[in-house]
């Protein structure tokens, strides 16, 4: 029996909202090589990705986002971290990656919903 490839996704992320992301890909353990994958991307091409690596960096940024502490801001060394007030630009702009991430979420799990329906 041969492993079906899964299907993958892309989207385009860049500049600032990049920059968060990249900041909270050590988090990531359960996507083997998906934060390796993160901070080599550039952001000149869209990001691909399979939907459950997806659901892994909506998930995170979500857990990141509704720190009580506040914004976990780590800027180099993940072992040195320090907690920002969530008014502060980079939360701000985390905050807008997850909203992106989350939405194109929602769409793929609808146009899935969709195609078992349609089965």
């Amino acid at each position: 029996m041969t492993k079906q490839k899964k299907k993958q996704y892309g989207i385009l992320i860049s500049g600032d909202e990049l920059v968060e992301l990249k900041r909270h890909a050590y988090q990531m353990p359960e996507c083997p090589g998906l934060d390796k994958r993160i901070q080599k991307y550039q952001g000149d091409k869209p990001f691909q990705f399979t939907f459950d690596e997806l659901g892994w960096l909506v998930s995170v940024l979500d857990a990141v986002l509704t720190d009580p502490n506040g914004y976990p801001c780590i800027e180099h060394n993940p072992w040195k971290l320090e907690y920002v007030p969530t008014l502060d630009e980079r939360c701000k702009t985390c905050r807008q990656v997850y909203d992106r991430l989350s939405e194109e979420e929602e769409k793929i799990w609808d146009l899935q919903r969709k195609a078992l329906s349609d089965e």
